[in-house]
């Protein structure tokens, strides 16, 4: 960000899930950003406050997905709340070939040409690979208004199925099947009370997932006249859901999910290789919701009666996508954050053994359900979705690595953007090259690569803290953090890049601070904080990194302006979330009373302005600044960029 002489506008970022969010959650005080000619003789701020109006993009009908299935690696479908939507290159593009009301939840794939879409109270099929679609007769009961619903359809052909109706949370359910593409629905009084789940290998055999305290997984060899009990409700059976995925007449796994608390989720995921004896493979233990159902002794998430049991991915128990009896893909999230986090966890040989991989980076959003679809062991789709801001991921090797497939084909970057002036900044990272650099010159409508870092030796590294990897000293000068967690500098405008030597010791670089032209500098390691005033030849360790409060030291030490407010509020507390300064104006990221905003301060300080968001509105702020005292943007954890032109009351997204 440039002002009129042409220095770079400089301000501090750090996650924001750290201690003003930690305390607001435990309910205790914590110090709000002041200055000593602000506050009032009772030690508290009253700045006068204005509400920021956020103009949003209009969402698309891909915004409203919640459900991906997928036939070959080039067909297939989108659904969600009113549409169906159909691709043919993989995902790059889609048309749509349902529009209605119909709140779609769940696709089932049963050839090109027949797809099963499903939600509450709906089912749909069509036969001719989506150019119509046929309404099929629910069995009957679904209601919301009498709280039954559908709580699972298994079509096994187009003919037979089977279908689950109640009410998960009361555990009463009654279990139908149709042997006539749903035209009549049988009532299959045989089937045991409390069912959560179903899945069928043929017409005749299935199993059956029940969470009364008595329940267990049940098998059927006769399409459902009579079950048998093949596991029995073990320790730890809290289970209110279930998904059952066949790979044969007589086997199959089962996810079951358990409890749920501090935004968290326990699951647990069985296979039985002959029908009648299962076997835990993976589970999830958390904090906030317990042991993973069904497996016994299970308090960190490892140890079973029988022997050590994998750990699966994150704290959210998210998709599960069987390709066969031996390629299994789950993904777990992180939904505590506030942006959500996708990890995912393979295994190759039927649960023997996993992988567990990284993050991946720049994917802010949740899976749910059923957002998660391989076509074969390589080729599979991860559906993300973050305050109906919505994004279909592409794996062309089993999960290694993902790619954007939709909205595309522009890139936008996943690391974080820089501004020079109002119309023109850089970007850091697109999903799958995480070394991309990225330019746009309208403001952030649209993006272009213009350069590639190159890295070398791998260092642990998942990515800058929310968002703010790229900075800019000048309109030529700028640092960025490789994928391989090194700093590299530009001083042509991001057209070529070069590394900047760090101490050896410091460990990934984690979040940068430039400015004076690139000669004064800060870097935040994994095991250190260091600054340099020379820019890069040498430089002097700050302390460990075990807080925000030692970088916030660091770019104390090599902030240019001395003695400004700048220094003032770093002085009043160590760890503000953003602050920034050009001239007399200057910006923090917190409000008094925890909404989404900042405050600004147009006479050096003396006296803020609180600017909020309306209420009920997720909206992080991983980094923000100002060109000039109307020009501004901000970037979201969650990826997205808005501009202000009128002193940041007013903001228009841009992506």
């Amino acid at each position: 960000m440039m002002t009129q002489s042409s220095t770079k506008i400089k301000r501090l970022t750090r996650t924001p899930i750290g201690a003003a969010t930690l305390a607001l959650a435990m309910g205790l005080a914590t110090w709000m950003p002041q200055t000593a000619d602000a506050a009032s003789s009772s030690g508290t701020v009253s700045p006068s406050v204005a509400i920021m109006a956020l103009h949003t993009l209009p969402s698309s009908p891909m915004a409203k997905a919640v459900a991906v299935a997928f036939v070959s690696p080039t067909t297939g479908w989108l659904a969600g709340v009113g549409s169906i939507e159909k691709t043919t290159d993989g995902g790059a593009h889609f048309f749509t070939q349902y529009r209605g009301t119909a709140q779609w939840q769940y696709l089932q794939v049963l050839s090109a040409d027949t797809v099963v879409a499903w939600g509450a109270t709906q089912i749909a099929m069509t036969a001719n690979g989506g150019r119509t679609w046929t309404m099929i007769p629910s069995p009957p009961g679904p209601s919301m208004a009498k709280s039954t619903y559908l709580l699972r359809v298994d079509f096994v052909n187009a003919q037979d199925a089977y279908a689950l109706v109640g009410n998960n949370y009361q555990l009463q359910s009654t279990l139908y099947k149709t042997t006539n593409g749903g035209k009549t629905w049988l009532d299959e009084r045989g089937a045991p009370a409390g069912a959560l789940g179903l899945g069928f290998g043929s017409a005749e055999d299935g199993w059956l997932v029940t969470g009364v305290s008595s329940g267990g997984i049940y098998r059927t060899t006769d399409g459902g006249v009579h079950w048998v009990r093949t596991i029995g409700a073990r320790r730890n059976w809290m289970v209110q859901g279930a998904d059952i995925f066949p790979t044969g007449a007589d086997s199959a796994y089962v996810q079951l999910i358990g409890g749920a608390g501090m935004s968290q989720s326990s699951s647990s995921l069985f296979k039985t290789a002959d029908g009648l004896h299962f076997e835990p493979v993976e589970g999830v233990s958390t904090a906030g919701a317990g042991s993973a159902p069904g497996i016994a002794q299970f308090p960190h998430g490892e140890v079973t009666q029988g022997g050590r049991v994998a750990v699966g991915p994150g704290y959210d128990a998210g998709p599960v996508a069987v390709v066969n009896q031996r390629v299994v893909r789950v993904v777990g999230g992180m939904e505590a954050t506030g942006m959500g986090e996708s990890d995912l966890a393979t295994t190759a040989d039927g649960g023997v053994h996993w992988v567990i991989h990284p993050p991946i980076v720049g994917a802010n959003g949740m899976a749910w359900n059923e957002s998660l679809s391989f076509a074969n062991a390589d080729d599979g789709w991860l559906l993300i979705t973050q305050n109906l801001r919505t994004q279909l991921l592409r794996t062309r090797d089993g999960g290694s690595t993902w790619q954007l497939a939709s909205p595309g084909p522009s890139p936008r970057p996943v690391l974080g953007v820089d501004f020079i002036n109002p119309s023109t900044g850089y970007g850091l990272g697109v999903i799958g090259d995480l070394n991309a650099i990225l330019r746009t010159d309208n403001a952030g409508k649209s993006w272009r690569r213009i350069a590639e870092l190159k890295g070398r030796t791998e260092l642990p590294y998942n990515g800058p803290y929310f968002g703010q990897g790229i900075d800019f000293a000048t309109a030529s000068v700028g640092w960025a953090i490789g994928a391989d967690g090194h700093l590299y500098v530009t001083d042509d405008a991001a057209v070529r890049w070069r590394e900047i030597e760090t101490p050896g010791s410091a460990g990934a670089v984690t979040r940068l601070y430039v400015a004076d032209g690139g000669r004064v500098g800060a870097i935040q390691a994994v095991n250190s904080d260091w600054v340099t005033q020379n820019g890069g030849k040498t430089w002097t360790e700050i302390g460990p990194a075990v807080s925000s409060g030692s970088w916030s030291l660091a770019v104390q030490s090599v902030s240019p302006h001395e003695g400004s407010v700048y220094n003032k509020v770093l002085g009043k507390n160590a760890d503000p979330q953003v602050l920034g300064q050009i001239g007399a104006v200057a910006w923090i990221d917190d409000t008094p009373s925890f909404q989404p905003g900042f405050r600004l301060s147009t006479d050096g300080g003396t006296h803020w302005r609180t600017f909020e968001v309306g209420e009920n509105v997720n909206l992080i702020i991983a980094s923000m600044g100002f060109t000039s005292a109307r020009d501004g943007w901000l970037w979201t954890a969650g990826g997205r960029l808005f501009q202000t032109m009128d002193g940041g009351l007013d903001w228009s997204q841009m992506m």
